[in-house]
């Protein structure tokens, strides 16, 4: 397992684009692309499983430029808001 001082997360090209630490304790992981179809989904999805599973996170946030929805992987909750959502909270 990887994180970085620059907080992000790899293991075995599993990754995760930000790993948020407040208090030297993981907090929240972060997955950023443009949007979700077919052909990333898995990956995607696949990348923040192993980080939240690692991290011992029980939830996570894919950011999308304007896609919403909600799943259940592996027993985890991953939020799929748009970065406007985001960016206003």
């Amino acid at each position: 397992m990887f994180v970085s001082n620059e907080y992000y997360f790899n293991l075995n090209n599993a990754e995760c684009d930000f790993v948020i630490v407040e208090k030297g304790s993981v907090v929240s992981l972060i997955q950023v692309y443009y949007e979700m179809n077919f052909d990333n989904k898995e990956r995607e999805m696949k990348g923040l499983n192993i980080a939240m599973d690692e991290l011992n996170v029980k939830d996570g946030t894919i950011i999308t430029f304007n896609q919403t929805d909600s799943y259940i992987y592996n027993c985890k909750v991953i939020e799929i808001i748009p970065a406007s959502s985001f960016f206003m909270t």
